[in-house]
């Protein structure tokens, strides 16, 4: 199909031709005036020319208008084409991020059970270990408060590994490694 623009270079062609036609026409109607046969018949054949230019002409702006008309129709489709696509990506991102959300959420109760664990099995190690007469010194890491350390360690967990806590599993078998004799660590 035509474009436009290319519809638009003909008009001008046929313009720079309706200069020329113009021109030999005003040059060869002073002999058409004076009666010279051949200047009547050229002259004749000019604003024929021109005549047929100018309807030309008026066809070539009605082509371009209707050609204008449907590249506006194939932007706006291909705009609303790719705005759907757009939106098409932004929900399934949307989702993709609920899906994470949901994942947090359902990690963050998993969380929460976890840091009951610990710290109610911290208080039963320390009752068990007063009952049986053999409370540890302290001062070793992670034998108090090992779940404001898991805290830390969730709250830290997007930083470099060189500025990350210790692992919570490094600590917990520091702080109570040594009950476990005979069993694995």
């Amino acid at each position: 199909m035509i474009t436009s623009a290319q519809i638009s270079d003909q008009i001008a062609a046929l313009d720079r031709a309706m200069i020329e036609f113009e021109a030999e026409a005003e040059r060869l109607s002073l002999g058409a005036v004076s009666g010279n046969p051949q200047a009547i018949d050229a002259l004749a054949t000019v604003h024929g020319k021109i005549a047929q230019a100018a309807t030309d002409r008026t066809v070539l702006i009605s082509a371009r208008a209707a050609a204008s008309k449907i590249e506006n129709a194939s932007k706006a489709a291909d705009a609303d084409a790719e705005r759907a696509a757009a939106m098409e990506q932004a929900r399934d991102n949307a989702g993709k991020i609920l899906a994470a959300a949901r994942r947090v959420d359902a990690i963050a109760g998993e969380f929460r059970a976890l840091l009951m664990k610990l710290t109610n099995g911290e208080r039963a190690i320390w009752a068990a270990l007063r009952k049986a007469g053999q409370t540890p010194g302290g001062g070793i890491i992670g034998q108090q408060g090992i779940a404001d350390l898991a805290v830390d360690a969730m709250v830290n967990a997007s930083r470099p590994v060189a500025f990350r806590p210790q692992s919570i599993t490094a600590r917990a078998e520091a702080a109570w490694g040594d009950l476990l004799e005979g069993e694995a660590k």
